[in-house]
């Protein structure tokens, strides 16, 4: 669910490295590519929420593929510029603050995530079958 707030989870470096099982130098490369962000930074302190452990994951799945954290810097691309594509759709029920309008809002976010998985399954699918002949 995009629409849904976080669970409130922070984790320290140490702590998200250890929960993602990867090392402090993925984490340092995950940071480096803007695939994993702090969600709180004060003073000496930098947090990370339940995004960035769901990322970290995966992104080490990766990693544990051979795939360096350079690599997916373009599902870093592809997210933001998804994210500011439904901006444009979604911004005038952000802007009314009555409950129809939100209500709305999280419909048509959850049907827009819905609708480019789908997409990007079946484009993946189709250009997996023309490049490696499946």
């Amino acid at each position: 669910d995009l629409a849904a707030s976080g669970s409130g989870m922070s984790l320290t470096r140490a702590e998200l490295a250890r929960a993602a099982d990867i090392s402090d130098d993925q984490l340092g490369q995950l940071e480096e590519y803007g695939l994993v962000i702090p969600a709180h930074t004060a003073r000496d302190r930098v947090l990370f929420d339940e995004d960035a452990l769901a990322i970290a994951r995966v992104a080490g799945a990766f990693m544990r593929h051979g795939i360096e954290a350079r690599h997916l810097r373009m599902y870093r691309a592809f997210a933001d510029r998804e994210a500011g594509l439904f901006e444009q759709i979604l911004l005038p029920y952000r802007r009314q603050r009555n409950p129809e309008a939100q209500a709305r809002y999280g419909q048509t976010l959850g049907d827009l995530s819905g609708l480019g998985r789908q997409l990007r399954t079946a484009l993946l699918r189709q250009a997996v079958r023309r490049t490696l002949g499946s």
